[in-house]
């Protein structure tokens, strides 16, 4: 199984309509002012990008609230002294409300199991695919009824596009998205992890 560095899979990702927060890899030092240019200045946060896994919760390490080019430089030099470590993904700082936990897993016996969660552990499994009344109902057993519609229909629409995404490429063996926040009357991406068989 292959883990892709977020560079190639975000482009990925944004072909299917996905919207997923600017970021940059970075794994040499005197890039680090191009990265941060790129993703809008400071604050950043930054990721570890390890040979185990860039996004897996157990090996990640993430340093956020970076507001200066010398706190920049010494986290870029915590995180490289991983002996897994490959670089650091920078990433725009951002200020959000909600936040999600959401993707797709291939099992041997049901094929591709949708699921959907939030931060107090709460989750939901279907098989995919789902329609949008299935993907609806997937979202109030973990948000209830009292959540906002527009931001339940706006999350069906994710969950639609996360299932088509395992129908087009069987090749996939798993999609984590381990952050969707809302911001700005929209569903961003801010971590993921896409792994091919």
């Amino acid at each position: 199984m292959k883990s892709f560095l977020k560079g190639g899979s975000q482009k990925f990702l944004e072909g299917f309509g996905f919207n997923v927060a600017l970021s940059k890899f970075c794994s040499k030092r005197y890039k680090l002012k191009n990265a941060i240019s790129f993703v809008g200045g400071f604050p950043i946060v930054m990721k570890l990008v390890s040979k185990k896994g860039v996004n897996e919760k157990k090996q990640r390490k993430i340093v956020k609230n970076i507001s200066t080019y010398s706190g920049a430089l010494k986290a870029f030099t915590s995180l490289r002294k991983s002996k897994s470590s490959l670089g650091v993904i920078v990433q725009k700082q951002v200020n959000f409300s909600d936040e999600f936990v959401l993707g797709i897993k291939k099992t041997s016996d049901f094929g591709n199991v949708l699921f959907f969660g939030n931060q107090e552990k709460k989750v939901s499994f279907r098989v995919c695919s789902v329609d949008r009344k299935e993907a609806r109902r997937m979202i109030k057993e973990v948000v209830g009824k009292e959540y906002s519609s527009k931001r339940i229909l706006l999350l069906s629409k994710i969950l639609l596009k996360v299932c088509e995404v395992g129908e087009n490429y069987s090749d996939i063996f798993e999609l984590n998205i381990n952050s969707l926040v809302f911001k700005s009357n929209s569903f961003v991406i801010l971590d993921f992890n896409l792994v091919f068989s």
